[in-house]
């Protein structure tokens, strides 16, 4: 295998990026096993996403290049990298896994202000992985703020 096929390999997560339905949700749910089965620490999650966001970047401009078209839905590590960071700072148990999951989800699919516009202004792989990014960082805070409020209510 060559280093073009690595890359595009690595982008598409092998097979799950040619999932018949929804790619990017089966991506997100490899992500989300692994998370939910190590348990990473939040140190663990940053640098691990810090390092796999940079080399997604490059997987995901050579996939580009390799299925011939832009974003494809094909490539699905944008989701697998940036899914733990909705996690960050929270304990990772089984309900916050599924909230992330599905907050994330949300987020990436419909794009609120500004992920439209920073995959608008960015190019290649550093859009595919900055959008899913930003969608992370909001459910991360979403998470946060239902976790508190939920503690809240419990507590009165």
């Amino acid at each position: 295998m060559n280093k073009k096929d690595i890359l595009t390999f690595f982008a598409t997560l092998g097979p799950v990026g040619y999932s018949p339905m929804a790619p990017g949700t089966a991506g997100t749910v490899v992500s989300a096993v692994i998370v939910y089965l190590l348990r990473p620490s939040d140190v663990a999650i940053g640098v691990g996403c810090f390092f796999l966001f940079f080399l997604g970047v490059m997987a995901s401009t050579r996939a580009e290049q390799t299925l011939g078209e832009s974003d494809s839905s094909h490539i699905v590590v944008d989701e697998a990298v940036a899914f733990p960071i909705a996690l960050l700072f929270n304990n990772i148990n089984m309900l916050t896994v599924i909230m992330a999951f599905f907050l994330f989800r949300f987020f990436d699919i419909v794009k609120p202000f500004p992920i439209k516009k920073i995959e608008a202004k960015l190019h290649r792989g550093l859009a595919v992985m900055t959008d899913d990014l930003v969608a992370a960082i909001y459910s991360n805070i979403t998470l946060h703020i239902v976790l508190y409020l939920i503690n809240l209510f419990r507590a009165n």
